[in-house]
């Protein structure tokens, strides 16, 4: 039986650490820590799953470290993880039954090390001991594996190691990184490994010009003679040449890297996104997204990003062929991770296929995300193209128009300005999906008659909303009315797994200014001794709808000693954790809007305490579905006609002259 040691080195790692143990003691025999310097409790934590731990006097060199781990391995054969590393649990069964079957020419495996989202790559982290294997550079380490041996060293990429970080190093990382290579560059002037990785960190800190600087010398060192270390070059300098916004000498550069090694679709798609967003050559970046789907999935040390493979040009394909169509400019409360709003600018994006959709968003980033849709932010130029561009601009969904109990609130001001804009630019306007609540302040209603005139259509969500808005002197010929826009959804119920006693979802929002309702009264009324009396019956947990409805978590704990487990939305597959979670619940307690209609959507008994007009309008018309919360249950709930109501949502997506 063939003995394995792990080795680890590792400072100030008391967060992460145990999970990277855990990973290892199932299979390995022995367990090194070397650390270089912890003032936390990394050496305290190891001591539970090893007595082999080491102090090594830290030099400004992580081969060194590496080395001195690798001393003290006494096993047939040496796995290393980093302390933020984990072996994933298949891998683990996997890993011992390889090493004990491999034969006795095989020195080595290549196993994939997962070390950021989207970067995978094949590492020699497992390899046989007494072959004076070394680790080599005093900062991004490898191990050295002579020409002799590579051939004894096996891929396998169904070993799987995870690395526990972000895909970008953190600023004090990066410069300690470079002070570490700028020391060794000057030692060794004439290795080039490390003046590249010199310059790879000066692009990673932003400072373009020395990294540019550093790359041109690699390029022109007749010396190098590595095929592949002159792609990595070339790759560099095209990335950073992007980075200073000189867009054909990075094309250039992209071109060569692509020669000099075919394997990979990296270059390739870096230069069509350049095509695509910076040169606008449409046709060309087209035929390069084509080209990578012909590349396959290389195995390699090399860094690489599996979905430009596949997904990610297919991806932009798509938002090509959506080049062609008209835009719909979509303007709300969107990018800020409010499930409610979100939810209803997805079914505004499922419903109108035949448009190129642009959000205007409070965050660009987390719109793409969710949606997978072109985003701009507001008062922004990209913002004032988008308009001019689109063929339609739609305000959509949520309380847009509302001053709820504020002195002064500009949402009501900001969005006629919208719609004013628009018709200034004889852009038609469609007003979708919206609530209206009842106005404070003259000036706003001022805002709203002589603004909302100038919509081609005017979709509000409810009875209440349309009699505001004929109060406030909208014709009443204009206004249609249709069910919330995620009835336009189709929200299928999530496989939930059930605890041992029921859940109850708890859902609150923070109250509003001279609250009408009194919220927080209600909530200390009735919620806080319903928990306390309930605890060992039901379990309870708290459903953010939004950021900052987290605080009501030191809330309950400060005011009433009562500790609440919480949901944490999974931004990767954001809107089915939240269908999760709520089929997960035997009953839903909530004030959000859409948090209460989702759970009726879904069949929950769902019970509101209601904190504004919508919430009150929300009970009105739907009392067999929703109820309000005074403190007790009951399970005399009707299933709301959801295939009914999706048809009338669908009426505002059928405009002939508008949408068409």
């Amino acid at each position: 039986m063939e003995k394995i040691s792990a080795f680890i080195i590792a400072k100030n790692e008391e967060a992460k650490i145990e999970t990277a143990l855990k990973s290892l003691t199932s299979f390995c025999d022995e367990i090194i820590i070397v650390d270089t310097g912890s003032t936390d409790r990394t050496k305290e934590i190891a001591l539970n799953y090893t007595e082999k731990i080491y102090d090594f006097k830290w030099i400004d060199d992580f081969s060194a470290a590496r080395n001195f781990a690798l001393s003290k391995c006494s096993g047939d054969w040496i796995i290393y993880l980093d302390a933020d590393d984990e072996l994933s649990l298949p891998s683990q069964n996997s890993l011992k039954e390889l090493i004990q079957q491999a034969d006795k020419s095989t020195v080595g495996f290549y196993v994939n090390y997962k070390y950021a989202q989207n970067k995978d790559q094949l590492v020699p982290r497992v390899f046989k001991n007494g072959f004076d294997l070394k680790f080599i550079m005093p900062v991004h380490e490898y191990l050295d594996i002579p020409k002799s041996l590579q051939g004894r060293f096996q891929a396998h990429p169904e070993i799987s190691i995870v690395h526990h970080k972000e895909a970008g190093e953190n600023m004090p990382t990066l410069e300690r990184n470079v002070a570490i290579l700028e020391k060794a560059s000057k030692n060794e002037p004439n290795n080039a490994h490390i003046k590249f990785f010199l310059g790879r960190d000066y692009f990673n800190l932003n400072e373009s010009e020395k990294a540019l600087s550093i790359f041109n010398e690699l390029i022109g060192d007749k010396s190098i003679v590595e095929q592949s270390f002159i792609y990595n070059i070339h790759l560099y300098l095209g990335k950073t040449y992007e980075k200073m916004q000189e867009f054909n000498k990075a094309v250039e550069c992209y071109k060569k890297a692509h020669e000099l090694d075919e394997r990979f679709a990296e270059p390739i798609i870096y230069e069509a996104d350049i095509l695509l967003y910076r040169l606008r050559k449409i046709d060309e970046a087209k035929s390069l997204y084509k080209k990578s789907l012909t590349i396959p999935l290389p195995k390699t040390t090399f860094p690489i990003n599996p979905a430009f493979y596949h997904d990610y040009p297919q991806n932009q394909l798509h938002k090509i062929e959506q080049l062609k169509k008209p835009i719909a400019l979509i303007c709300g409360y969107y990018g800020q991770l409010n499930i409610g709003d979100e939810l209803m600018l997805a079914s505004i994006i499922q419903n109108l296929s035949n448009f190129r959709i642009i959000v205007a968003s409070y965050n660009t980033q987390i719109t793409k995300k969710l949606h997978n849709v072109e985003s701009v932010p507001h008062k922004h130029k990209l913002f004032d193209q988008a308009m001019e561009q689109s063929e339609i601009v739609i305000i959509g969904g949520g309380t847009l128009f509302h001053d709820q109990g504020l002195e002064e609130n500009k949402n009501v001001e900001y969005y006629c300005g919208l719609i004013n804009k628009a018709s200034a630019l004889n852009k038609k306007v469609v007003l979708l999906g919206v609530g209206i609540d009842t106005l404070k302040l003259s000036k706003n209603k001022e805002y709203i008659k002589k603004g909302l005139a100038k919509c081609e259509y005017i979709y509000v969500r409810d009875q209440d909303s349309k009699a505001r808005l004929v109060e406030y002197g909208i014709s009443e010929n204009k206004i249609g009315v249709v069910p919330d826009l995620i009835f336009g959804l189709d929200i299928t119920k999530q496989k939930a797994t059930k605890g041992k006693k029921p859940l109850i979802g708890i859902s609150l929002c923070p109250p509003i200014q001279n609250d009408p309702n009194d919220l927080l009264s209600q909530i200390e009324k009735y919620l806080p001794s319903f928990i306390k009396n309930n605890k060992d019956k039901y379990e309870f947990k708290f459903i953010p709808g939004l950021e900052v409805d987290m605080q009501y978590l030191s809330y309950f704990r400060k005011k009433f000693g009562i500790e609440l487990p919480f949901f944490k939305p999974d931004l990767n597959d954001y809107f089915n954790s939240y269908f999760q979670i709520v089929n997960s619940c035997d009953y839903l307690i909530a004030s959000r809007y859409h948090m209460l209609l989702l759970g009726a959507l879904m069949g929950i008994p769902t019970f509101a305490i209601s904190y504004a007009e919508k919430t009150n309008t929300l009970l009105k018309e739907f009392p067999d579905q929703i109820k309000p919360f005074k403190g007790e249950l009951e399970n005399d709930f009707k299933a709301i006609m959801r295939n009914k109501y999706k048809l009338e949502v669908g009426k505002c997506f059928s405009l002939k002259n508008v949408l068409s």
